[in-house]
């Protein structure tokens, strides 16, 4: 827990104290995400199996050792020629000395690596900022819960100060029902939301990596939001520079590059360097017999062979020329799509920006609505208990509260969800994707 704790306040995330170890931080729920989410976890198994891929590209320049054996039994050949029992060993040894494709060989082994790294923190950057936004929308929903429950306790005690009034003569029936029918009518809203929770609750719960029987998460109380300011320049280069999807796009341009090279390799020579041998023992059978004629029948066969090996391809029909061609317009493609990637950029934080100003706006807006809907609410009610007012007008005040109330609230979730979109357009939650080991947490 503690190496997560500097990322909440590196990226301004809404933080409560968690009342009595009940509900969860959204720091302690990105840890959850980060060490158990499925995805995160085949993007981290794709990092170990890269580590063997990058053996497939290094043994183009490591040294090639092969042995081959054989044993066998032939039978009588005649007369005084019993059957004989044979064996027969070779081994040959190369080592390329000039090789044009070795090279980018090894340096597409390193980045098949560091591809699947970038790729796994891009999945995890991705898992997180989803969850981050799931945890915000089922803040909203349970602070719209709070809200609508308070007003229906108001209402309901309206419809009883509504009943009060009529059992002393001062209030109509019909003032009665209308309170309660208003009361009545919130129920439907109360239902869709209590629907959504359920539903956020099981998607953060999903991404969390829990299972259906472990306990639902339940976030903090929604509190202010921290809104950053934006520098447009600096929050460029901290994108280009951090951003795992574009470090991912830059390794997967190097390694169409070094595709390219290895293709073309083939248009030059290859020298290696070659050793090799046989033997041949002598066979128990030609020890002991005694009308042996040849002299391979009764002596072993040593052969020992060095020297360098020289091949060329100096014309191959066009396979070379198509696959150096699709590899270089394999290359041009994902160049332009890098391109297209980084000019996104800026165009991604200046909506950002435009949603951060709508956001401030929307805070001062939402804050002084609700303070003047709150003093209007109060006054109304004094003056139903004092019976002189009507049913109407309470609910015009009410709907005015919660309308500005649900409003501030709204208004503060779009802020967090403001700034967690800057966060991932800076590339931000490759901070604490790195400060997490590369294996799974043993449960």
């Amino acid at each position: 827990m503690k190496r997560f704790r500097p990322l909440a306040a590196a990226l301004g995330l809404l933080l409560a104290p968690t009342a009595g170890g009940e509900t969860l931080s959204l720091d302690a729920c990105l840890r959850e995400v980060m060490e158990r989410n499925p995805e995160i976890a085949r993007a981290r198994a794709d990092v170990e199996r890269a580590q063997g891929q990058r053996l497939v590209f290094r043994a183009r320049g490591l040294p090639r050792l092969r042995f081959d054996a054989g044993v066998g039994y032939q039978g009588s050949r005649g007369a005084g020629r019993p059957g004989t029992a044979f064996a027969a060993a070779s081994g040959n040894f190369a080592q390329p000395l000039f090789d044009v494709g070795i090279p980018p060989s090894f340096r597409r082994g390193e980045m098949e690596v560091l591809l699947a790294r970038q790729n796994f923190f891009q999945a995890a950057s991705s898992r997180l900022y989803v969850a981050r936004l799931t945890y915000q929308a089922l803040q909203r929903r349970r602070a719209l819960q709070a809200l609508e429950s308070g007003t229906a306790r108001r209402l309901e005690e309206n419809a009883r100060v509504q009943s009060g009034l009529e059992a002393a003569g001062l209030g109509a029936r019909r003032g009665t029902l209308q309170a309660q029918v208003q009361r009545l009518a919130l129920e439907p809203q109360r239902a869709a939301n209590a629907a959504e929770i359920a539903r956020l609750t099981a998607v953060l719960g999903e991404l969390m990596g829990r299972s259906s029987r472990a306990a639902e998460p339940e976030p903090v109380p929604l509190g202010p939001p921290a809104l950053p300011e934006l520098a447009a320049a600096a929050l460029v280069r901290e994108a280009l520079e951090h951003r795992p999807d574009l470090q991912a796009a830059r390794t997967a341009v190097r390694i169409a590059a070094d595709d390219q090279r290895i293709v073309e390799a083939n248009w030059y020579p290859l020298v290696e360097l070659r050793l090799g041998g046989t033997a041949v023992p002598e066979s128990r059978s030609a020890q002991t017999n005694p009308n042996a004629i040849r002299a391979t029948d009764t002596s072993a066969v040593t052969e020992f062979r060095y020297g360098l090996g020289l091949s060329w391809v100096p014309f191959d029909g066009g396979s070379t020329i198509g696959q150096a061609r699709n590899a270089a317009a394999n290359r041009a493609g994902l160049e332009i799509g890098l391109q297209r990637a980084e000019r996104q950029v800026q165009i991604d934080l200046g909506l950002v920006q435009a949603r951060l100003n709508a956001a401030r706006s929307r805070l001062s807006s939402a804050a002084t609505a609700r303070s003047a809907a709150a003093q209007t609410v109060a006054t109304i009610n004094d003056l139903l208990q004092a019976g002189k007012t009507t049913q109407l007008e309470v609910l015009n005040a009410q709907s005015a509260l919660l309308e500005a109330e649900a409003s501030a609230i709204n208004a503060t979730v779009d802020a967090a969800d403001a700034a967690a979109e800057l966060d991932r357009i800076a590339g931000r939650y490759i901070r604490f994707v790195r400060e997490a080991r590369t294996s799974p947490t043993p449960k």
